[in-house]
């Protein structure tokens, strides 16, 4: 009887060790969630990559360090568990036919975006730039076209009105159609605005316009002025 008793005992002594285990265990983990979305359209993007890397922290210096990845839902929702204490938290997200990486609150340079170890409840969101290409050609048709005719092209900046979003305007001289720099990398769902600034019977005349490129997509709509 003394024998049943006594692994009775260890049983229930093994059994509260490990239930305070889990316990502390589960006290040790916070979950980070956010969304993934398209910079340019604001929509979910599926199935993107969310990388994270932190540092679990003891009590003079780090005693382990975690670097793993999840994938975002076809809402775009995504949620990892972390372990703490940490210090910060780096998250970087990567995806096909994705680029430049934005995240809201994060300089346009950033790569990955670092949270505090006591902001790991906040909705962490991840914006990515879709590509696309343009190369529409662009056509006069709004007088009769001369050989002498001269087209200066300027693509501009997505956000801001002043300067050229490339470093440079291309002219070109006489009839037909023509392409800036014979197409270019640009972002999707998003209005690619330009400047046209060409001749006419009158002088040089100027046409400030937007064209609307979706994602992933080979752009060659023909633009008329």
């Amino acid at each position: 009887m003394k024998k049943y008793l006594v692994i009775a005992i260890i049983l229930s002594v093994c059994f509260s060790c490990k239930k305070d285990s889990i316990t502390s265990d589960k006290k040790d983990l916070k979950i980070v969630s956010g969304r993934v979305i398209n910079w340019g359209s604001k929509s979910p993007i599926d199935s993107a990559v969310v990388h994270f890397y932190y540092e679990i922290d003891g009590e003079d210096s780090a005693v382990g360090e975690i670097e793993d990845s999840v994938y975002s839902d076809k809402n775009g929702y995504y949620q990892f568990p972390v372990h703490t204490p940490i210090s910060s938290l780096w998250i970087w997200v990567t995806k096909e036919n994705y680029s430049i990486l934005e995240i809201l609150g994060a300089p346009d340079w950033a790569e990955s975006i670092i949270i505090k170890g006591n902001e790991l409840n906040k909705n962490i969101i991840l914006e990515m730039k879709a590509k696309a290409f343009f190369y529409s050609p662009f056509k006069k048709i709004s007088e009769i076209q001369k050989d002498e005719d001269s087209l200066i092209i300027t693509i501009l900046p997505y956000d801001n009105i002043e300067g050229n979003l490339y470093t440079s305007s291309e002219r070109f001289n006489g009839k037909g159609s023509v392409r800036f720099f014979d197409g270019i990398d640009v972002i999707g769902d998003r209005f690619l605005r330009y400047k046209l600034q060409y001749t006419s019977a009158n002088g040089w005349k100027t046409k400030i316009d937007s064209v609307f490129i979706p994602s992933l997509q080979f752009y060659t709509d023909t633009i008329y002025y």
